[in-house]
């Protein structure tokens, strides 16, 4: 058996609000310049809409679960105005959570997935 990775990994699906695109936009930008200068544990951490520019799709992926609760804890103060401009979907977290990444993601309404096998290179 392929032993499993550290690493944990999200994906939040999220609908966009009317006349909101330009502020997502903007929180965007502001977060992904947060992320990349002070997270060298963020491995992937990449925003996507789909065509018609309604939905928010946003990829990210940690070490490990100390790298995604320091990831939570510098973008929580920005999550409100990103709340604000978005209704979340489920927010389901892959890879063995911590106790302490577990609590936090259940703060958020996240779901947990269990590894059943696979590989990650």
């Amino acid at each position: 058996m392929i032993n499993e990775s550290e690493q944990i990994f999200w994906l939040i699906d999220a609908q966009i609000s009317e006349g909101r695109r330009d502020d997502v936009v903007a929180i965007m930008e502001k977060l992904v310049a947060l992320t990349h200068a002070s997270e060298p544990g963020a491995l992937c951490y990449e925003w996507w809409t789909s065509e018609d520019g309604a939905r928010l799709f946003i990829f990210e992926r940690y070490a490990d679960s100390d790298a995604a609760l320091t990831h939570l804890a510098n973008v929580g103060p920005h999550l409100g105005a990103l709340m604000g401009a978005i209704t979340m979907g489920p927010l389901m977290i892959f890879g063995p959570a911590s106790a302490g990444l577990r609590a936090a993601g259940a703060s958020l309404g996240a779901s947990f997935a269990v590894h059943l096998g696979g590989f990650t290179r």
